[in-house]
């Protein structure tokens, strides 16, 4: 008997709060879901790179983005092909490496159609097993016609600590 009262008073509950919470839960899960999406991008980027793959790489970029690597900034989406075909280590054929982050070295950041990201890339050799290094990159990103894209990244080298 008691259990069907509490749980008649949870329902009432329920009910009676979901209009008041109602848009503050759905702005929560929008909001959550867009970070998840923004985080993805790390995983669609590390992809591009492991497996050499140019066109995946260039469809996560604005088409006026700006990319600095290397000390060097390469603007708009002919020279960040150009940089990733020609001079990112990443991509010569000679490197077979596989690209990964820790989970806990992501760190996304959204609100409305823009956010930051930030990664950490481990490019680990996958005959020798070793890591051949490591680059943190800082994000900004933006929605286009509901994808989120890369518009600016900075990538600088990282020191591995213990």
């Amino acid at each position: 008997m008691w259990m069907r009262r509490f749980l008649a008073l949870c329902a009432l509950g329920v009910v009676g709060l979901a209009p008041a919470c109602g848009h503050e839960a759905s702005a929560g899960t929008q909001s959550a879901s867009d970070r998840a999406a923004v985080r993805g991008l790390e995983s669609r980027f590390h992809q591009a790179m492991t497996s050499k793959d140019l066109n995946q790489m260039m469809s996560l970029w604005t088409n006026a983005a700006v990319l600095t690597a290397g000390g060097k900034s390469h603007r708009g989406i002919e020279e960040i092909r150009s940089y990733f075909a020609e001079t990112a280590p990443v991509f010569k054929l000679q490197n077979d490496w596989i690209v990964l982050t820790a989970g806990w070295r992501i760190d996304a950041a959204v609100k409305g159609d823009n956010g930051t990201l930030y990664f950490e890339c481990y490019f680990i050799d996958r005959l020798t097993k070793t890591v051949k290094a490591a680059s943190g990159a800082h994000a900004t990103v933006v929605r286009r016609s509901g994808r989120w894209l890369i518009s600016s990244l900075v990538s600088r080298p990282i020191t591995l600590g213990s």
